[in-house]
């Protein structure tokens, strides 16, 4: 499914790509760059064509072919192509040509792009934000008494209240590379009664190991936060935080400190200490991996402790289920909730949470962009079984529904509506590549009709039809009448060697003869072709290598993955 929050405004990365112009893998070794080179020249160097304008075209396409070659055949222009690309080629490397070691060059490129991020990052700000309605449906699960000295007039509708509202924003401001300024504000309302904070924070970086915070505050007191951070060595890293605070005349103190220490793979200790007040210690043990996210964690303090476990499992990168049992003061509570994420920028979630004193609870949030909301719904004040089911049940009826009515329709439309703008806005460049490939494969016709005559005599591999772009459907027929499919068919052939035709993992864009009918959709490359006699088709994906025919070929239709 199509995102709508996807950063379809952005430039068209036009830069060459010169593994895919060579039709080379990324290790190819140095035979291979010249025999790739060597191929090119037999179809393009300009000498071989005397018409004027297949000259020209010649001209052209040699240079890019001569580029890519000088590129990949220096091994240091080569290692700076392959780490940073063709950006990296255009850094101003001139003040490091001498420059022997990959360090070295690692190194002054990262001096360059600091300089060039330090210009940029004082037009950032990250404004962050938080709301939260606490919410009491206590009326929707009641159970009634009798009260023979109170009745009330019957009510069909139950009642619904706000009880509280808190409302948080920041404003994140890079004064340069090493130094951070936070402004926040805090809003509360409870129970009518409310209070608010104003918050100043300035964060400086001292080095990749360590920074420091120092925060003042005003609003419901005073309050002063310094904060250190240190890495210890590569697997520990400690905190330690400051805090003094005026409320009603009264001052008051606190010292926290923190280490961490990765304990195995995927595993890491956190152990907190709290001096003053509140006096408490307190030991975390997470591990995290790509399937699951578990955490336990003990918090002995006085008068009451406290102890947590909860288990996160996560179906890819869209939905997690999440799991937690905690045992306090307030007794035993169960918590179970889901997590979806429904764009790159907004995902919503939803918790149930049961316990003998806090009764059952549901909190639903929505998280878009820097922004959240959290609706905390208290159902009952004691462990009902329909508050339980219902509080369940609903969250997920209720997401199912808008997400096939209001979601999905829109997300539909956007990337519809996104692809017509992407394609009205690259139809001149479109067009113009799409006149490059034809210009390129009037130069390829002679060396086309050899490789023709040579695989019919040994019954070789002959490449019948060949299309690349966005495929509409599996017959061939409706997809040579979209204008998002090319024909192929000569580039392809020209591309077999020995009968065999070998094309790397790159995207197939950028070889001779190819363009992009479609930018910024996915693309596949369909063939069919006659090896021994035999017809077979194939279907790969634009990142594909591709290997044809296989080493062993029993099937008349095979499908690249």
């Amino acid at each position: 499914m199509a995102d709508p929050d996807a950063d379809t405004d952005d430039e068209y990365d036009d830069q060459p790509d010169y593994y895919s112009i060579l039709n080379l893998h990324k290790d190819a070794n140095e035979d291979n760059i010249k025999t790739a080179y060597r191929k090119m020249c037999v179809m393009y160097h300009p000498d071989k064509h005397r018409d004027p304008k297949k000259k020209q075209t010649a001209e052209t396409i040699f240079a890019k072919i001569s580029k890519a070659y000088e590129v990949l055949s220096n091994p240091q222009t080569r290692m700076i192509y392959d780490i940073y690309g063709q950006k990296g080629l255009d850094a101003g490397w001139d003040v490091i040509e001498r420059r022997r070691t990959p360090q070295e060059i690692r190194e002054e490129y990262e001096r360059l792009q600091r300089e060039a991020e330090e210009r940029r990052i004082e037009k950032r700000t990250n404004p962050k934000g938080s709301t939260e309605l606490q919410i009491d449906a206590t009326d929707l699960f009641s159970i009634e008494e009798e009260d023979p000295y109170y009745q009330e007039e019957a009510s069909y509708l139950p009642n619904i209240e706000i009880r509280g509202m808190t409302i948080h924003q920041s404003i994140e401001a890079p004064l340069t590379r090493h130094n951070t300024a936070v402004l926040s504000g805090t809003i509360n309302h409870a129970n009518g009664n409310g209070n608010g904070n104003v918050n100043c924070m300035f964060r400086r970086v001292f080095s990749h190991d360590s920074w420091g915070e120092v925060e003042v505050g005003a609003g419901d007191g005073a309050t002063f936060r310094l904060k250190g951070f240190r890495h210890i060595d590569k697997k520990r890293f400690g905190t330690i935080s400051i805090t003094s605070s005026m409320k009603q005349s009264r001052l008051s103190a606190g010292l926290q400190a923190m280490v961490s220490s990765q304990l195995w793979k995927s595993t890491t200790g956190y152990l907190t200490w709290n001096i003053f007040h509140p006096t408490s210690m307190t030991s975390t043990i997470v591990k995290n991996t790509d399937n699951y996210h578990m955490m336990a964690q003990l918090q002995l303090a006085s008068p009451h402790s406290i102890g947590v476990v909860s288990y996160t499992h996560k179906f890819g990168l869209d939905t997690k289920l999440k799991c937690l049992v905690k045992y306090g003061a307030l007794g035993l509570i169960f918590e179970y909730g889901c997590e979806h994420k429904i764009t790159t920028l907004s995902n919503v979630a939803a918790t149930v949470c049961i316990g003998a004193n806090t009764g059952v609870s549901l909190r639903l949030k929505v998280h878009r962009h820097t922004q959240s909301f959290s609706f905390p719904i208290l159902l009952c004040e004691i462990v009902s079984p329909a508050a339980v089911f219902y509080g369940t049940i609903a969250p997920l009826i209720t997401f199912f529904t808008i997400r096939a009515l209001v979601i999905s329709p829109i997300i539909r439309q956007q990337k519809e509506k996104d692809m017509e703008e992407l394609r009205e806005k690259h139809a001149q460049l479109v067009a113009e590549k799409r006149r490059e490939a034809e210009s390129a494969v009037g130069l390829m016709l002679a060396t086309y009709e050899q490789i023709v005559e040579s695989e019919q005599t040994k019954h070789g591999l002959m490449i019948v039809e060949a299309w690349y772009g966005k495929f509409i459907s599996q017959q061939r027929q409706t997809d040579k009448s979209t204008p998002y499919v090319t024909c192929v068919t000569i580039p392809v052939q020209c591309l077999v060697k020995e009968s065999k035709l070998l094309l790397s993992d790159s995207s197939k864009s950028q070889l001779s003869g190819f363009y992009d009918p479609c930018i910024g959709e996915d693309k596949f490359l369909k063939i069919i072709y006659e090896f021994r006699d035999h017809l077979h088709e194939a279907i790969f994906k634009d990142s594909d290598p591709v290997r044809i025919p296989k080493q062993s070929h029993k099937i008349s239709s095979t499908v690249g993955t």
